[in-house]
């Protein structure tokens, strides 16, 4: 929703508040872990919603990140005025879990993931990341070499995460047309409409 509002699609009527507003309650609420919080972090940052006052307890949860939130965060914080240290270094971070043939050097396992994540979304993330903020990261070719061949085999995010990133590759407007995201905002409104029906329903 919010790459199409970037590309001039207009989403439905309130839904981009409505989605803002959801996501900073959740953003430090007691069970949303630092992963899901980096990534949360992102999509505030990218709707100018996220607080200067976010930053330092976002980052004192780096030690419960992987790479997939590493990279969120500095995508997170890359919004923020005099975050650039903390940037550089999450990035340094992230570049130094792969080879130079883009392969993760990190041990990993189905149980290294938080919020059904897998090594394709870390790998995904870790692109959009370096090329968006460290365009010349030497890695990054590397990392990306298979993406757009490979299937996923674990989860949808890793699919959704890769085309993101090829989307950045290529640029985002070749990837997908306007009539796509204008669908898109459409389909996202509603489930964004049905969920919120049933979490009052479930208040009640």
């Amino acid at each position: 929703v919010i790459r199409a509002k970037a590309l001039g699609v207009e989403p439905p009527a309130g839904l981009l508040d409505g989605m803002a507003t959801y996501l900073q309650g959740q953003l430090f609420a007691s069970d949303t872990p630092p992963e899901v919080r980096a990534a949360i972090a992102q999509s505030l940052g990218e709707l100018d919603r996220l607080p200067a006052s976010a930053a330092d307890p976002l980052w004192d949860g780096i030690g419960e990140m992987g790479v997939f939130g590493k990279a969120s965060l500095a995508l997170a914080l890359s919004r923020l005025d005099g975050q650039q240290a903390r940037v550089d270094s999450l990035l340094d971070d992230v570049a130094g879990r792969f080879d130079e043939r883009g392969r993760a050097t990190y041990p990993f396992a189905s149980t290294s993931f938080a919020y059904y994540g897998s090594l394709q979304r870390d790998r995904a993330q870790a692109a959009i990341a370096l090329t968006r903020l460290r365009a010349q990261e030497p890695v990054v070719a590397a990392i990306r070499r298979d993406l757009g061949s490979e299937l996923p085999r674990y989860t949808t995010q890793a699919a959704a995460y890769e085309r993101f990133d090829l989307g950045d590759d290529l640029g985002f407007e070749r990837c997908f047309e306007a009539p796509f995201l204008a669908a898109s905002c459409e389909v996202a409104s509603s489930a964004f409409s049905w969920a919120s029906a049933h979490r009052s329903q479930a208040c009640q």
